[in-house]
């Protein structure tokens, strides 16, 4: 990518996101801003960083663009799986605020930005990863542990419903307690609706 040339100001360099754009191409990888650079996209944060941490499926490594320096970091598939921009942006943007930290403003502000067909998207998204990737990784690790529970997903209308519920029924360890149910019920709620 070449610098463009202004007849004001002469050599303008690209845009971060531009450079990270025609890397990803390039490369083939998926990116996602991540952390501070999220915040101040969404308009959540005034601070502008100087050094850019975008989360990839590719390889890691670090890019001088003029002043500034971006960072390519190795993570899981499943932190890529949001589809849309502004999806991408509000999940690293709430991950960078910190869990039940964010503020009512912070969250209507980023439903805002979700058009509603961005918001079904993410709740399929949503839905597809607790009822496939979440719920296997669950029965894994019990199994590996050596623990007899039955995982179970409530049935659901559509697949963008919102909650998706899983029930982990356990056996009872001492006589069966009237007061205490033989289950732990797990609740995912993507987004309530503004």
């Amino acid at each position: 990518m070449q610098p463009k040339i202004n007849s004001y100001i002469g050599e303008v360099l690209p845009t971060v996101e531009e450079v990270a754009q025609v890397i990803a191409k390039r490369d083939r990888i998926r990116w996602v801003p991540s952390g501070v650079y999220a915040l101040h996209a969404l308009g959540l944060s005034t601070q502008i960083p100087l050094n850019l941490v975008f989360l990839t499926d590719g390889p890691a490594r670090t890019i001088k663009v003029g002043k500034r320096t971006i960072k390519l970091k190795r993570t899981a598939p499943k932190n890529l799986m949001a589809k849309g921009k502004i999806s991408s942006l509000g999940i690293q943007a709430l991950r960078e605020i910190g869990k039940d930290r964010a503020t009512p403003a912070e969250l209507g502000k980023i439903l805002k930005l979700l058009k509603k067909k961005q918001r079904t998207k993410l709740r399929k998204t949503s839905n597809t990863y607790i009822t496939e990737q979440l719920y296997r990784e669950m029965e894994k690790r019990f199994q590996e542990k050596g623990l007899k529970a039955d995982l179970q997903i409530e049935e659901f209308e559509s697949s963008d419903q919102d909650p998706v519920i899983v029930l982990v029924k356990y056996p009872y360890l001492i006589e069966s307690p009237v007061y205490v149910n033989p289950w732990v019920k797990i609740e995912s709620r993507s987004l309530i609706e503004p």
